[in-house]
């Protein structure tokens, strides 16, 4: 069987696979490697090789997170405005239904299982995890703070587009408006770094909706301004320094306030550069086996994302037992396919179940685009020019 056999006989596996984007699920994987890179465990290593390959994700992996919000603003964002271009309304009951049948069923088990082992006292994530507050009440499962921000944003978007919608107003207004959120976030976020820290600009929900924000602003041009949307995508020699200024950035900045502050809004900008520069040019690289796996990893993203912290533990000290020169592959080689395999089969057997099953009793319609996190998507623009 070719690599292209392997690849397809792969997606025919997934759920929704006849309308997934390769270069989206490319793009979530970028994001995970580099969110699991951000919080591995290390071992010391004096070994110049080592330090390299660890560089990218301990220096500038957070953004994994901004990448992830971009695409799920995108996505999700999309889904919405289709809706309202084809019907002029919104079913905003039949949007929150099936945002939670996505996300809630591999969410509360992975709590369950948090719960059965006993892997964190309750007192110190139940509750706050269970109410999806876990951003402002604090939790000891850390990295579940995103899943907060995204699961108050899909509530407040598809609550505020029932709003505009009921109200026939007209994309370029809700563009205008998009946009005015952006720049009222980041001052809501610089305030609050200035009054109450670091710990409240980075994590709590009203100074973090920008970057996915974003997303649906490009949405929304995808679906209401297509030649100004093709205009932006196709602009390679614009996008790929944008992006790499961006990583530049994070490489060399290490002030708290410019990063708690300005820093997030320069952060998302290069990760939407990213993925309109994956999405509209990549079409050269797309069948590589090396963006082909990762794309695959892409596919497995949310469950990656919610049980890779718990493997790190366990890696490190099997890791310890290996000499000395070896613990740093070794431990790395444990967290990132221990992360994997856990990822995917919970993704099987709890999450894809659970798709099918909401679609049997709320179907897909046709033409809708779905989810941020399984790429159900109809977003397709035609490959960029050579530029």
């Amino acid at each position: 069987m070719g690599r292209s056999g392997f690849f397809s006989k792969f997606f025919n596996r997934v759920p929704h696979h006849g309308s997934r984007s390769v270069e989206l699920d490319f793009v979530r994987g970028v994001a995970i490697l580099l969110v699991m890179g951000f919080h591995s465990c290390t071992v010391p290593t004096g070994n110049p090789i080592f330090l390299f390959l660890q560089y990218p994700g301990k220096t500038f992996g957070g953004v994994g997170v901004d990448l992830f919000f971009v695409l799920s603003g995108f996505l999700v964002g999309g889904l919405l405005m289709k809706e309202y271009k084809r019907t002029q309304a919104l079913e905003v009951s039949r949007f929150i239904f099936r945002r939670g049948m996505k996300i809630w069923p591999a969410y509360y088990f992975f709590l369950i299982l948090i719960v059965v082992t006993h892997a964190h006292p309750l007192g110190t994530f139940l509750w706050q995890n269970l109410l999806h507050i876990q951003n402002y009440a604090g939790t000891s499962i850390a990295h579940t703070w995103s899943l907060a921000v995204e699961e108050h944003f899909y509530l407040v978007l598809a609550l505020a587009m029932g709003w505009m919608v009921r109200r026939h107003y007209a994309p370029q207004r809700i563009l205008k408006l998009l946009l005015t959120v952006m720049v009222m976030v980041l001052v809501c976020r610089t305030i609050c770094y200035f009054a109450f820290g670091a710990g409240v600009s980075f994590m709590q929900t009203q100074n973090r909706l920008d970057s996915l924000t974003c997303g649906v602003s490009l949405a929304l041009l995808f679906h209401f301004f297509p030649k100004q949307f093709q205009a932006l995508s196709r602009r390679k020699r614009i996008l790929a320094p944008v992006a790499a200024l961006v990583v530049l950035f994070l490489c060399t900045v290490r002030n708290e306030m410019i990063m708690h502050t300005i820093g997030y809004t320069i952060t998302y900008i290069g990760a939407a550069a990213f993925l309109l520069l994956v999405y509209s040019h990549s079409e050269r690289i797309r069948n590589w086996i090396p963006y082909r796996i990762v794309a695959v990893i892409g596919v497995y993203s949310y469950g990656i994302y919610l049980y890779h912290n718990a493997v790190r533990n366990p890696a490190l000290t099997l890791a310890k037992h290996a000499p000395p020169a070896l613990q740093w592959p070794v431990l790395m080689l444990l967290q990132y396919s221990a992360a994997i395999v856990a990822g995917a089969a919970l993704t099987r057997i709890v999450e894809w179940p659970f798709l099918r099953y909401r679609d049997r009793i709320l179907p897909q319609r046709v033409g809708d685009i779905g989810s941020p996190d399984s790429a159900e998507t109809d977003i397709r623009i035609a490959p960029a020019e050579t530029s």
